[in-house]
């Protein structure tokens, strides 16, 4: 359950989401970067508590691959690249037997991402920016054999 502060008719949340405005009444739905919460208000001033949260931050992925891969132990290889021209968040599955770490980039360099991603599991890369041009994703093997990988 989160709080926010309702100060002069306006709620204020602090940390990743800075200021929400024009929150006054009982019961309401407020949209923040990606978010609906809907609140209840205390008063024109006073505390506002979430009484449910729906996370919409993941919208449906614009790539689909499933596919195998050479990796070895010493440098990133390409599993994949694509033209990504809206907000994105794949899943990157590693269905293989050992351990791999990714690497996501983009062309016009406003977006990269690292992890490790151990054996049949998974990872989301959030939030890659809407128009970041060619999006590259790299693997490379903690062990030098072929990778079956999945990104969707």
């Amino acid at each position: 359950m989160s709080k926010f502060k309702v100060v002069n008719g306006k709620a204020k949340r602090w940390g990743k989401v800075s200021l929400a405005v024009g929150i006054i009444g009982v019961v309401g739905v407020l949209a923040l970067t990606n978010k609906e919460i809907e609140v209840k208000a205390n008063g024109v001033d006073g505390d506002i508590t979430i009484v449910e949260e729906t996370n919409n931050e993941y919208i449906p992925t614009k790539i689909n691959v499933d596919k195998y891969v050479q990796f070895v132990t010493y440098e990133y290889r390409t599993i994949e690249t694509y033209n990504n021209v809206f907000t994105d968040s794949p899943e990157v599955t590693n269905l293989s037997q050992d351990g791999m770490y990714l690497e996501v980039v983009s062309e016009k360099g406003g977006f990269a991402y690292n992890s490790y991603i151990a054996p049949y599991s998974m990872v989301i890369v959030k939030n890659i920016p809407w128009d970041s041009g060619r999006v590259t994703f790299s693997g490379m093997g903690t062990t030098n054999n072929t990778y079956r990988i999945a990104i969707d």
